[in-house]
């Protein structure tokens, strides 16, 4: 199996490549192949082995190019290639902190827009992380922390509005914004029960192994909810 996703203003990083034994499920980390990464503009590098996979310092990834892997061992050859989306922005946001009131059901506090990519081709995928080491719940009375629940699946829409019990904790959070192809949507929201199920069924694009190798474009912007 082989799996990477390669995002756009970062060099590549975190590509895994490893084999399951038929037999006990057992997972072998494979660090001795050869992993040559392509661009088409003509841009090449031979990635290094790590301890959290293959990485190619320096080596930045491009929003719109098309990059191509190749993978060689034990005389075995194994291909993939994804696209890069276009670069996705912040275009506008109504701020950056909420004051929430715990009597709230679910009120608007931000909205966030971005700039509209291709719908056809394009969809989004929402990333809401608290960055406090201690967190405190906010003590609704209602359901909060709804926010994993709504934005499970990727949307399309290049503007989102967050309600107030969309946030569990007080303190900073981070909301992330992603662009992906939509024909590998399945690759970000794949829920297999075990790495074999993910083997078996899950989402894959490679030529000479299973497994899937993608790309995303995006962008973060930090909130304060107080």
């Amino acid at each position: 199996m082989l799996t990477g996703i390669l995002y756009a203003g970062q060099s590549p990083k975190g590509i895994k490549f490893f084999k399951i034994d038929d037999t006990d499920d057992e997972m072998t980390w494979i660090n001795d192949a050869v992993l040559k990464l392509r661009d088409n503009v003509g841009n090449e590098t031979v990635m290094q082995s790590g301890e959290n996979g293959y990485a190619a310092p320096g080596f930045s990834v491009v929003s719109g190019r098309d990059y191509m892997l190749e993978l060689q061992h034990a005389g075995k050859t194994i291909t993939a290639q994804c696209h890069v989306p276009p670069s996705i922005i912040l275009v506008n946001i109504t701020g950056v902190q909420a004051t929430v009131d715990i009597t709230s059901e679910g009120t608007p506090v931000i909205t966030v827009t971005w700039n509209e990519l291709d719908t056809e081709k394009y969809s989004y995928a929402l990333k809401l992380e608290n960055l406090e080491t201690d967190k405190v719940v906010i003590p609704f009375e209602v359901a909060s922390g709804q926010f994993d629940v709504l934005y499970d699946t990727p949307v399309i829409n290049n503007t989102l509005t967050l309600f107030d019990t969309d946030f569990k904790y007080y303190g900073q959070h981070r909301l992330t914004v992603f662009a992906i192809e939509r024909s590998l949507e399945s690759v970000y929201f794949y829920d297999s029960s075990d790495i074999r199920g993910l083997l078996q069924s899950g989402p894959d694009n490679l030529s000479g192994a299973h497994g899937y190798f993608s790309a995303a474009s995006g962008f973060s912007v930090n909130l304060l909810i107080q």
